[in-house]
């Protein structure tokens, strides 16, 4: 009696046979149907990412091209300013050097003016002295 109730309630093999076999097809075929999905949308996702990176890699690009256009610029600007500043001091430098000889041709100029007028005077002091000392003489 409990062979014959197991027996009963449990179905035959060979009956249920097909309808597994025809749940596992489609079981497959959804797992297939998703696996393909997950294929496309990573696929999609990708090509997405590189158009992204392509967008901000030529971005970057034009942003450093801008960027050294911009410091060349300011580099020639400076570079200008600097040989402005150069001709302006050696010009200054040439206007200093030749104020700086006129001064010392002055200079000796009056130096051997007043070495003269010196040597005029100590003439003059030693003969002014021989007419005191003769005056003073009895």
């Amino acid at each position: 009696m409990s062979e014959t109730s197991t027996t009963a309630s449990t179905p035959k093999l060979s009956e249920e046979f097909p309808l597994v076999i025809s749940f596992l097809r489609e079981d497959i075929q959804d797992v297939r149907s998703e696996i393909r999905f997950n294929s496309e949308r990573l696929d999609k996702m990708h090509m997405g990412l590189n158009q992204r990176i392509d967008n901000a890699r030529e971005d970057l690009n034009q942003r450093i091209d801008n960027i050294h256009e911009d410091l060349g610029k300011q580099i020639d600007q400076t570079n200008q300013r600097i040989d402005q500043s150069n001709q302006r001091t050696d010009t200054f430098r040439e206007e200093l050097s030749e104020r700086i000889d006129a001064l010392s041709r002055r200079l000796d100029s009056r130096f051997a003016l007043l070495l003269t007028t010196m040597i005029g005077l100590a003439g003059l002091v030693v003969a002014t002295g021989g007419v005191v000392i003769a005056m003073l003489k009895p």
